[in-house]
């Protein structure tokens, strides 16, 4: 008989859910899209409520730039019950991110709340800086959106990160720019 070092059938598949996760977060990193996606969908008709497999999902669908299939994965994951305020920083701000993605009224509401919840969590994080900024910008409060846009151009770990806060950071400033030339024109 095999002995396997676990107490539990739970921490079986919690470890199991590890292997599915990271699988196909390395196939995503290998630019196998579709194939990441599948591999997730496999567990979670099996599985349909795992955290770690449903927020991955998340990943590999904001990567492929389906924002609306981000955004329902991330807050399915939050339907788990996260507790730990990393995670729920992390979906919170992948939720905003998705939100401001997909534009209009309400969702851009839902972005304002989402990021502000994640950036009181995780006020030192670079991607939650980034979209919180990015979301001001769209609300048009302009002189937040900067400071915090140029707080994760600074802080950006990756180059990815400092590209993204860059590209926000110089609509900022075209849009400040721009109201200043329409207040002076209008005195």
């Amino acid at each position: 008989m095999i002995k396997i070092p676990f107490t539990n059938v739970s921490q079986f598949e919690q470890v199991f859910a590890a292997f599915y996760t990271y699988e196909a977060s390395s196939l995503l990193a290998e630019g196998k899209v579709d194939q990441a996606r599948k591999l997730c969908r496999e567990r979670l008709a099996e599985f349909p409520d795992e955290f770690s497999t449903v927020a991955t999902l998340g990943d590999i669908e904001i990567t492929a730039k389906n924002y609306s299939e981000a955004r329902i994965q991330y807050l399915k994951a939050m339907e788990t019950g996260v507790t730990i305020d990393a995670l729920k920083a992390r979906l919170w701000n992948n939720i905003a991110w998705s939100s401001l993605q997909i534009g209009g009224d309400e969702m851009l509401r839902e972005a304002d709340d989402y990021s502000a919840r994640a950036l009181e969590i995780s006020p030192t994080s670079p991607p939650v800086i980034s979209t919180r900024g990015s979301v001001l910008l769209a609300l048009n409060r302009l002189d937040e959106s900067i400071e915090l846009l140029e707080l994760a151009e600074r802080r950006a770990e990756t180059k990815e990160g400092k590209r993204s806060a860059s590209d926000a950071l110089q609509q900022a400033y075209e849009k400040r720019a721009s109201n200043s030339d329409t207040s002076m024109t209008t005195v």
